[in-house]
Parts: C-alpha cells; structure tokens; sequence
C-alpha cells in the first residue's frame, strides 16, 4: 500500500474526504475492470477447451 507524502487538506484544514473518496472510487472501478477481464479470458479460453469435450464421445457409445 502506497503512503501520501502530503495529505490533501480542504478548506477548512481537514483532509479531504471527497477527493479521496473519488480516488478510490476510480481506483476500484479499474480493479473491476480487471477482474472481469481476467474471468472472460478465463471463460473463453475455457469455452475453447468445451469444443472438444469427452462428452461428444460419451454421446455416441
């Protein structure tokens, strides 16, 4: 976890919440992101794999 040198302050000397509220908001939007890329990856290369299931040899005998 990285640390802030310089805490952002608002107007009235306090740190500023909504900023930092935005920045995690943003930085959570991107891990999502990831996420959900990383499990269509996981998908479609699972998909692939489906294609040429043992279930089409089971099917037949």
């Amino acid at each position: 976890m990285q640390y802030e040198d310089d805490i952002r302050l608002n107007e009235f000397g306090n740190p500023d919440i909504e900023y930092y509220m935005a920045k995690a908001r943003q930085l959570r939007a991107l891990a999502v992101a990831e996420l959900i890329q990383q499990v269509a990856g996981w998908i479609s290369h699972g998909l692939r794999k489906i294609h040429v299931a043992p279930l089409s040899s089971a099917i037949r005998h």
